[in-house]
């Protein structure tokens, strides 16, 4: 995982790609959570280090929105 912050805008970058039962566009709206290590997640989640699996990216468009700022963008390049 690489979080990079510039002047304009805070870029988040995760290895790996999409499960085959999301796009990009399901991103945006309700979905499931897949996550790529279910052995770390649920725990993380009990544990109260993450929050609802699956509402991460909703969360950030909302927030984003609230805060006047302009929706995230979400892409997949080269394995990220």
């Amino acid at each position: 995982m690489q979080v990079m912050l510039f002047a304009d805008r805070l870029e988040v970058w995760n290895p790996g790609t999409l499960p085959p039962s999301l796009t990009l566009e399901k991103l945006r709206e309700a979905h499931g959570s897949v996550p790529g290590n279910p052995l770390l997640a649920e725990p993380m989640y009990l544990a109260g280090y993450i929050e609802r699996m699956g509402t991460g990216t909703r969360d950030m468009i909302r927030r984003c929105t609230e805060a006047g700022m302009p929706e995230p963008e979400f892409a997949v390049s080269d394995g990220f």
